[in-house]
């Protein structure tokens, strides 16, 4: 039988939108919220915590795009691609949209 903890969903939110941290903080009942302002703090997190169910990530970050992150954490966490990845934007780009779908990023949305 999983523990409770075992059957929340392991979020990581890789941004600094308010609302967003507010609204996904309040859900702790269903989701360990784990929130990091940029990659590098991700990254330094995830060596030695790897479980994790799903990624949601800002495009602009400070110092790399969340498009470039997600090369970095499939090359470095996620060899498989096996945990969604979704991609938070301001704007409806149609380039970024196909360079998201060739690199396989689980979805996009626009806030």
């Amino acid at each position: 039988m999983k523990t409770e903890k075992e059957s929340k969903l392991n979020l990581v939110y890789i941004g600094s939108d308010q609302k967003l941290i507010e609204g996904f903080s309040s859900k702790s009942d269903s989701i360990v919220f784990i929130h990091f302002a940029n990659p590098l703090q991700t990254s330094e997190w995830l060596k030695t915590n790897s479980q994790i169910d799903g990624v949601v990530c800002e495009l602009d970050l400070p110092g790399i795009n969340g498009l470039d992150y997600h090369q970095t954490f499939i090359s470095s966490f996620d060899k498989n691609n096996d945990v969604p990845y979704v991609l938070l934007t301001n704007v409806r780009d149609t380039e970024l949209t196909k360079q998201a779908i060739s690199q396989k990023i689980g979805d996009i949305y626009i806030k």
